[in-house]
């Protein structure tokens, strides 16, 4: 294979869906492309239950029915017939059919083509549940992959020690974010008028809404500093779940609209009910003044929105799950952690911010030369070499 023949193709959820790792397939591709548009890319998407007929991209050349065994088969059968030097596969226990996503090794086992999985997801807590039954999954597909990459350290010494995967073939990249200059305070300024926000001290959080993003401590924390700073404004920005809302948790986005209203802080906290497109996000990370992350999952091993903070030049407060450990550094030398389920420990540390401008521009200026190494670039260089192996 020459260098620039490779033929890649990523099985994923992709845009339009409203998925956080379809905007990470999208991402890839775009940076791919601008590092070497020569290497050819396609994409199999990955349809979930009931899913809406979507209007996919000329990229999509194949979709796969989440729950239905025989479209397995036959995705199978194209793989082997399209001609792919390697498929890149996104792994996340949810994306495939089957108890945690099982229906996925039936596929790749039938592959004649090499794959490299990328692994969003590693279950690293001992006592979490289902624990076993997901390692095994990833260490089926360990096995049947030339090659996995993980955006941990944790995450890599889980699958050596336990998966029994050999370290040749694992690799650590970190979640690509956005390649941006340094915002200055005039650019957020700036962007606070442009947004009708001027003269508000903004703390953005940003995503789809589930209750295992902790936002309802973030506003009982907003709610004991509204007082002694009036100016203070928290921004959640996302829509509900776009699958969980058909499920148990379809009443969690008013819940916390209900919330924000008993504890009289709706001048202070501001829903923003949309799913934001690239240069709208930009625009509002550029301009909070701390970007607060307080997750309740305790293993996640990569997030897309803690990236783009981190690239973006933020501030950054957040639970220590591990990926937030690995970006923000174990001894908060990049920003700050705040303690799970605990309004207190949010408040106490924002109010510690706001009181202390020169420390939030010191850990933003710390986070953004961090960031450097991750942008979505140098991500894309990272995935070519692997790629590229034979």
């Amino acid at each position: 294979m020459k260098k620039n023949d490779l033929k890649v193709l990523y099985l994923s959820s992709f845009p339009p869906r409203q998925c956080g790792i379809a905007d990470f397939t999208q991402n890839t591709i775009n940076a791919v492309y601008k590092v070497n548009p020569n290497i050819d890319q396609k994409v199999i998407a990955i349809n979930e239950k009931n899913a809406p007929k979507r209007d996919y991209l000329a990229t999509v050349k194949w979709e796969l029915e989440q729950e239905d065994l025989d479209s397995y088969q036959k995705t199978a059968n194209y793989i082997n017939e399209c001609g792919a030097d390697v498929l890149f596969l996104q792994h996340e226990y949810g994306l495939f059919g089957g108890f945690d996503g099982i229906f996925v090794l039936k596929l790749l086992e039938k592959l004649k083509v090499p794959i490299v999985s990328f692994y969003h997801t590693i279950p690293l807590i001992p006592t979490s549940k289902r624990r076993e039954f997901r390692l095994n999954i990833i260490k089926n597909i360990g096995n049947i992959s030339k090659h996995i990459i993980t955006t941990t350290q944790s995450g890599k010494e889980i699958l050596e020690k336990e998966c029994k995967i050999p370290v040749r073939k694992i690799s650590i990249v970190h979640h690509g974010g956005y390649d941006i200059p340094y915002p200055k305070q005039k650019d957020k300024e700036e962007l606070k008028k442009k947004y009708g926000f001027q003269g508000k001290f903004i703390v953005l959080t940003y995503g789809l809404i589930t209750k295992s993003k902790g936002i309802d401590y973030a506003i009982e924390a907003i709610a004991k500093l509204k007082d002694k700073h009036p100016n203070i404004l928290y921004i959640i920005a996302g829509t509900s779940h776009p699958v969980k809302i058909k499920l148990a948790e379809k009443d969690y986005y008013s819940d916390l609209q209900l919330k924000t209203k008993k504890a009289k802080a709706t001048n202070n906290v501001k829903f923003i009910n949309k799913y934001f497109e690239e240069e709208e996000l930009i625009d509002y990370l550029k301009m909070a003044d701390l970007f607060l992350i307080p997750y309740l999952v305790r293993e996640q091993i990569s997030s897309g929105v803690l990236a783009n903070a981190a690239t973006t030049g933020n501030c950054i407060l957040s639970t220590p799950f591990p990926y937030a450990k690995e970006i923000i550094g174990e001894d908060e030398e990049r920003g700050y952690f705040i303690d799970f389920e605990n309004s207190d420990s949010i408040a106490q540390k924002i109010a510690f911010l706001i009181e202390n401008p020169k420390i939030i521009e010191k850990k933003r200026k710390e986070m953004y030369q961090f960031g450097r190494n991750f942008t979505w670039q140098k991500m894309a260089e990272e995935f070519i070499k692997i790629l590229q192996k034979k």
